[in-house]
């Protein structure tokens, strides 16, 4: 398997008083592509500097989240890995102030990681979900892939010639932690486990 490493963001559903970072995994492919779009948003931006340099064969480099210089990238280990298909599902989705937004797609291809970090095992996920959707306030079903309030880069949108839409975060984002590997290992097998709650913090931030 390709390397994989853990990238640090600024956590975008954090309220605006607050300030705590966001884990990613990725390979070297996804982080690139992230350190491209933010180069594209924000020319001479520190994290896409620092990952590009790392690639290049700075493996001290380092970038500045949660008001902490730290190292950009750090390899880790994949445990274990899993793919399903999700058919059409609604759920809510909570932000950080307790409010719901309805949400709905009518099919997800969805890939999982599990990879121990910080003295503690974390389940990740990766998705590709067709024709994400939000209920607004006036009721009227809308399409999430009009605007992101996330990290640059993490997730990326398509149109396609079939009319629908597709929305995919390029790096995985987490799920859930614990001590207890076995626990996650089973989850991982069960699609009811799947909560998206991270990835809809990358389309709604803390709104």
């Amino acid at each position: 398997m390709e390397p994989y490493y853990a990238l640090k963001l600024w956590d975008p559903a954090t309220p605006g008083y607050c300030s705590f970072d966001k884990l990613y995994i990725g390979d070297e492919m996804a982080l690139k592509y992230v350190a491209k779009a933010m180069d594209r948003e924000e020319p001479g931006c520190e994290t896409a500097m620092a990952i590009q340099a790392y690639f290049a064969g700075d493996k001290a480099a380092t970038h500045s989240i949660a008001y902490q210089q730290i190292p950009v990238l750090e390899l880790v280990q994949i445990l274990a890995c899993s793919e399903m298909s999700l058919p059409a599902k609604i759920w809510d989705h909570y932000n950080t102030w307790g409010f719901s937004y309805l949400m709905k797609w009518s099919a997800a291809a969805v890939q999982q990681i599990l990879v121990p970090y910080g003295g503690q095992y974390r389940r990740f996920v990766k998705a590709l979900i067709s024709d994400l959707s939000y209920r607004s306030v006036d009721g009227e079903w809308r399409p999430a892939s009009a605007s992101f309030w996330g990290n640059v880069g993490v997730l990326r949108g398509a149109a396609l010639d079939d009319g629908h839409r597709t929305l995919q975060n390029v790096l995985y984002v987490q799920e859930d932690t614990s001590e207890d590997m076995e626990s996650l290992l089973q989850k991982m097998k069960d699609p009811e486990a799947v909560i998206m709650d991270k990835f809809c913090d990358e389309i709604f931030g803390d709104g």
